[in-house]
Order: structure tokens, then C-alpha cells, then sequence
């Protein structure tokens, strides 16, 4: 699988436009496009951030391997995990409460998600 089309594909897994990638790395859609479609070679800082965003590493996207490995956590994500992992795990927190702060936090999830794709306006290749 090229370049592009590990590109193509993560994104269309996240639901994004090449607009909306674009945006969350610093590009235009047209450079996005141009990776996607025309196969133009990144520049190295531009696989950095793409790989960021995208959750992968930058191993994986500069690579001819096939298979999408299982996306990473963001650092500032995997923080938040990890506190909450020990909350559950070793907090003073009932189990009400912790069914109570689990179902708020995918509140919170759900509504951010909701919002977003209120933001999102057509759809792109």
C-alpha cells in the first residue's frame, strides 16, 4: 500500500475530508489531495504530523507494509487514560461512582462528537 493510500484510507476510517485533514496537520486539502491521488512524496515534517493526527507511526506510513496497526493514544489522551485507570483501579470511588463518572466522561464524548460532525459540511473524495 502506498504513501497515499494509507492516507486515503485512515482518513476516510476517521470520518475526515481531505479539507479537515488539511486543517489538523497545518495543510490545504490540496496537498492532501496531491499525497492521496497524485502520489507527490511528503516532506518530512508533513509524515510527522500526518502521523500524529492520523495515529499511526511514521514507520508505518513511509513503509510498504499492508495492514493499519491499531491507532495510538495522543500523549494528552493517554494521560487522561491513565488517571482514569487509577481511579478505577486503585480510587475511593464506589462502584456508583465510578458508573456515574464513566457514563459522564461518554457524555462528554458523544457530545464533542455530535458538535463535530455539526461542523462537517460535504463530503470529499
Amino acid at each position: 500500500m502506498t504513501f497515499g493510500e494509507k492516507i486515503y484510507k485512515l482518513r476516510k476510517q476517521k470520518g475526515w475530508t481531505q479539507a479537515e485533514l488539511g486543517e489538523k496537520v497545518g495543510l490545504s486539502a490540496r496537498t492532501i489531495y496531491s499525497y492521496e491521488v497524485l502520489e507527490k512524496p511528503p516532506r518530512r515534517n508533513n509524515v510527522r504530523n500526518l502521523a500524529e493526527v492520523l495515529g499511526v507511526s511514521e514507520a508505518y506510513l513511509l513503509s510498504d507494509e499492508e495492514s493499519v496497526p491499531t491507532p495510538t493514544i495522543p500523549p494528552e489522551a493517554q494521560e487522561l487514560v491513565d488517571q482514569a485507570g487509577a481511579l478505577f483501579a486503585g480510587g475511593d470511588l464506589d462502584e456508583a461512582s465510578k458508573e456515574v463518572f464513566f457514563r459522564a466522561l461518554m457524555e462528554v464524548y458523544l457530545d464533542a462528537k455530535k458538535a463535530s460532525e455539526g461542523r462537517t459540511g460535504s463530503s470529499e473524495h
